[in-house]
């Protein structure tokens, strides 16, 4: 008889047996000329915190743990918003489009589009004028991360935060 052997798997882009190396595929694909992927350099290509860095990746992929999410993983009854009663929060409406959302913005005097806007196209449909172009992104990623924050300490501290309070938050 022949004695069993460990199946092993081994791959030029292998740091260590079992792992990929992404750091090599990704230096692959741009030696081969493909063009930068806007939505991660928005994301992974400023000064936020790791963790605003990850929720934003979650926020782009549409994968945060709104009611809407939740709904379709049969982990609440409803996909409405607690908020301010809209029948759906999706990440959209969660972060651009819920009235307390949109009083942001607005006070920020960023205009946010209302219709076909997809939380995947926020480094190009987001801007801010007021702030330099080198600190856009983690701007919006923490300001994203504030109504985020507040909305999460409404639904489950219910804490009512001003609009004041968020402004001196993301200005911190």
């Amino acid at each position: 008889l022949q004695e069993a052997s460990q199946d092993t798997r081994n791959s030029p882009f292998s740091s260590d047996p079992g792992e990929i190396d992404t750091t090599a595929i990704y230096k692959l694909l741009k030696a081969r000329g493909q063009n930068t992927d806007p939505t991660s350099e928005f994301v992974w290509k400023n000064a936020a915190p790791p963790r605003v860095q990850m929720f934003m990746w979650l926020v782009v992929k549409g994968k945060i743990q709104c009611r809407a999410n939740l709904f379709r993983k049969h982990a609440v009854d409803s996909p409405g918003c607690t908020i301010c009663g809209s029948p759906e929060e999706t990440t959209e409406h969660l972060l651009f489009q819920c009235t307390k959302a949109a009083e942001f913005w607005e006070v920020l005097g960023v205009p946010v589009p209302q219709n076909g806007f997809a939380a995947y196209d926020i480094h190009s449909s987001i801007k801010v004028s007021a702030v330099p172009q080198q600190q856009h992104n983690m701007f919006i990623a923490l300001c994203c991360w504030q109504l985020w924050k507040r909305r999460n300490g409404a639904v489950f501290q219910d804490e009512m935060t001003s609009l004041r309070q968020l402004l001196i938050a993301c200005s911190t």
